[in-house]
């Protein structure tokens, strides 16, 4: 490499560390045609709330059968959790009403769902991530 021109910034170097996205979200996810694959109901993915007013977005199977969501939100943040199906009609949803988790059991459709975490301009925090898991008893 040749050295910089007189008056040019010194050269610098970036690094990156690429995380597996088996465990977070995939921006961008913030409307159904963009949202985050999630066909493993057996892990958890973790994502954020920023800014306040951020919408995530995460593809499941419905499979015809009842599901249990648990939504752990970050620190300072009041999230929303629905459940839609594929024309968008929210079939459960649930607020964070203080600290602890959102729990939300629903019926799920035989077609594929949406899983919806809305900011609503209730906080955000790009330190701390929300977890959010689902099983089917």
């Amino acid at each position: 490499p040749r050295p910089p021109a007189t008056g040019a910034a010194a050269p610098y170097l970036v690094q990156a560390e690429v995380l597996s996205d088996a465990d977070w979200e995939l921006e961008p996810n913030d409307r159904p045609a963009t949202a985050t694959d999630w066909k493993d109901s057996s892990r958890t993915v973790s994502a954020f709330v920023h800014p306040a007013n951020d919408v995530d977005h995460f593809a499941i199977l419905g499979a015809g059968r009842p599901a249990r969501f648990s939504l752990v939100p970050a620190a300072g943040t009041a999230p929303r959790l629905e459940v839609l199906n594929q024309a968008g009609q929210v079939l459960a949803a649930a607020e964070a009403a203080g600290a602890g988790p959102i729990q939300l059991t629903v019926a799920l459709p035989a077609d594929p769902c949406l899983v919806r975490i809305s900011g609503g301009g209730r906080g955000a925090n790009a330190q701390s991530p929300y977890r959010l898991s689902w099983e089917t008893p």
